[in-house]
């Protein structure tokens, strides 16, 4: 995609399934239009959201994750520390919290709206200060559900995992959205 596209009252042919009363989000690398990134997962983070409320597709829109990397900022600050906001935010888009976040392996996270407007780096409040996995998953049952979730071996022998020993979680708490 060159552009970003709003349309509304999109045509359905056939019925949508009464389950699909929400939104769907996807994200994907898009690299901006005259740009060519050194590697295809260098290019731009784009959103493509479809809102279907009420069995009608509302509208689709697709936005670039606003990012200080989309407008060609340094991976790394002048003392050679990597900047966790430049970041494509181009692999994953996740609902965490009532947010809606873009995520990439290497930086933080960007909140975005239902709208797909970018709000910023999310970083929990100042809880997170490394790079957060764009792939979350469930923890093991004994360990804390956040997305920001650290779990760890012990050597504990309650609730075993196959190679021996348990699972413990240390979390942070999310802020509430405003």
């Amino acid at each position: 995609m060159v552009d970003e596209v709003t349309a509304h009252g999109l045509t359905v042919h056939g019925t949508l399934p009464p389950e699909l009363n929400d939104q769907y989000v996807r994200n994907g690398h898009n690299p901006k239009p005259g740009h060519t990134p050194t590697h295809w997962f260098r290019g731009s983070g784009m959103l493509h959201g479809l809102r279907l409320p009420d069995g009608r597709a509302e509208w689709y829109r697709n936005r670039w994750v606003r990012t200080p990397a989309l407008e060609g900022a340094p991976e790394k600050g002048p003392d050679g520390v990597p900047d966790l906001r430049v970041s494509s935010a181009a692999t994953h888009v996740v609902e965490h919290a009532g947010r809606i976040l873009a995520l990439q392996e290497a930086n933080l996270p960007y909140e975005v709206t239902p709208r797909l407007d970018t709000v910023g780096a999310f970083d929990f409040g100042g809880a997170l200060t490394t790079a957060m996995t764009p792939r979350p998953t469930r923890p093991p049952a004994n360990c804390t559900s956040s997305a920001t979730a650290r779990c760890r071996r012990t050597s504990s022998t309650t609730s075993p995992t196959p190679g021996g020993g348990s699972w413990a979680a240390r979390s942070s708490p999310v802020p509430a959205r405003p």
